[in-house]
């Protein structure tokens, strides 16, 4: 199913905002296999269990339903808590919170850590 224009989809806790969204279905389960958003920049959000957003832009996403994997092309972004990673694409596994980011030739990835605050 391609849904066109100002496109905003929710699976589960996951938001994505985009000009075009790609949902493949699996044939025999009719259950969501992928979805694919395309913009200038597609966004999304998600809500983690630790209560904290998690926030990631680029022209292209793509979440894979059954590995619970999100891949992000084309000036990609992650952000959470004033902590960013930007690189050309970033491969993030969302139950594992585990992340490869990726440069082109002409850019560097690029991480930006904000220093833990200490709880009196």
């Amino acid at each position: 199913v391609i849904f066109k224009g100002d496109v905003s989809l929710k699976q589960g806790s996951i938001n994505i905002d985009a000009d075009r969204i790609v949902v493949t279905r699996d044939p025999k389960t009719e259950a969501i296999k992928q979805i694919q958003a395309f913009g200038k920049p597609a966004t999304f959000s998600q809500l983690m269990d630790d209560g904290k957003t998690l926030s990631g832009q680029a022209t292209e996403l793509d979440y894979r339903i059954s590995t619970d994997e999100l891949t992000m092309k084309g000036q990609a972004q992650l952000a959470q808590d004033g902590n960013t990673i930007k690189g050309s694409s970033i491969r993030y596994q969302i139950g594992q919170q585990k992340l490869v980011a990726d440069s082109s030739k002409n850019e560097r990835v690029t991480t930006i850590l904000q220093p833990n605050q200490i709880e009196n």
